[in-house]
């Protein structure tokens, strides 16, 4: 099975991150570090090239900004509001279709005819 880093946390791809570059500051190869940690080639030397231009700073793990809400607080509150009473008209629709139907079955059997 193939190990994909994007399942990783931050902290521990931070982790790698410097592993990688103490192993190759001792004198490992790329080659070596990658096999070792599991990732592309190419990454190790994109690391390396971090570290070389920025130091430990560069490979450190940073906040990622998520995507921006769509809506603000009062617009989900009023969509949830606005769900909750669609739920509730509809189960309710439900529940009068239902007795209706029940009822004229009960009509049908009563004065002897099939429904």
């Amino acid at each position: 099975m193939k190990s994909d880093g994007r399942c990783l946390d931050h902290q521990t791809l931070e982790a790698f991150r410097l592993r990688a570059i103490e192993c190759l500051q001792n004198g490992e190869s790329p080659e070596v570090v990658s096999r070792i940690l599991g990732v592309h080639i190419s990454t190790v030397y994109k690391w390396k090239r971090l570290s070389e231009s920025g130091g430990w700073e560069k490979l450190q793990a940073v906040a990622v900004p998520g995507r921006p809400r769509a809506l603000d607080t009062k617009a989900e509150e009023w969509l949830k509001a606005t769900l909750k009473m669609i739920k509730f008209e509809k189960a309710f629709r439900l529940k009068a279709f239902s007795n209706l139907i029940i009822f004229r079955v009960a009509l049908t059997l009563d004065s002897g005819m099939r429904p």
